[in-house]
């Protein structure tokens, strides 16, 4: 298995100052002979019509969660972050984390102001993904900015330091470019990971617990803290995760 696919994700270097190493070899698979597989492969992986049922419970509430960078003087990375918040920081002040309420509907609008693509993983959680939509990221950064700055209360933080946006982000609604897409064929099903393209946001259905709606994939409620990340491993290593909380 090899991957051929340009190093950031989808538009390449932005930067010489970046540092996007190339992955082309990702496994090799030694396939011995052996018993034939005993049944005979379908023509049709997949029908045309859906094979789940769109989660017709409304959701209680929205959420907004952006995916930003903060850069030195001369633009290099330094870390990556959610809603310009660090983990730390999230754990010391819950009003910076999100507390969805066990078997509840909620909406997540995941909105990416990175120039690469990013993974989206929730753990606990399956979700449903409702559309895609461009925006316009630099309107958005001007009402975004105009929520902060913020100061940052974590143990490590030097003193006074800042993040330059407030919480909770703005809805990107008013920032809209075109219409919203729909899910493609292979993201119709139940997702616990949905990729988030730069200037967009996708919009999620996420059921909170076993009685939130019908027809889910799983059968039990729980609260307690769980986690949002980047499933590059690169990035959740480095701030791209928070923790939320399902209460009670």
């Amino acid at each position: 298995m090899e991957n051929d696919v340009i190093s950031p994700y989808p538009s390449g270097r932005l930067s010489v100052l970046a540092i996007n190493p190339q992955l082309p070899k990702i496994m090799q698979f030694t396939v011995k002979a052996g018993a034939a597989a005993p049944k005979k492969i379908p023509k049709v992986l997949r029908l045309h019509k859906p094979l789940i049922k769109p989660i017709a419970t409304p959701p209680i509430r929205q959420r907004f969660l952006t995916l930003v960078e903060i850069d030195d003087p001369m633009g290099k990375l330094i870390v990556l972050l959610l809603n310009n918040v660090y983990w730390d920081e999230a754990l010391k002040n819950r009003d910076l984390m999100e507390q969805p309420k066990v078997d509840t509907v909620e909406q997540w609008n995941i909105i990416n102001l990175q120039p690469i693509a990013h993974p989206m993983h929730m753990h606990l959680v399956a979700f449903q993904i409702l559309n895609r939509q461009k925006i316009n990221t630099a309107q958005y950064w001007k009402a975004y900015l105009a929520t902060g700055p913020r100061q940052v209360i974590i143990d490590h933080a030097p003193a006074g330091m800042t993040v330059p946006t407030g919480y909770p982000p703005p809805d990107p609604t008013p920032f809209a470019i075109g219409p919203a897409r729909p899910p493609a064929p292979n993201e119709a099903g139940w997702k616990d990971t949905v990729l988030v393209n730069p200037g967009e946001v996708v919009r999620l259905i996420v059921p909170f617990g076993a009685q939130a709606a019908a027809n889910l994939p799983f059968g039990n409620s729980f609260t307690g803290l769980y986690v949002w990340h980047c499933h590059m491993l690169g990035h959740e290593d480095n701030e791209m995760m928070l923790p939320f909380e399902v209460v009670s």
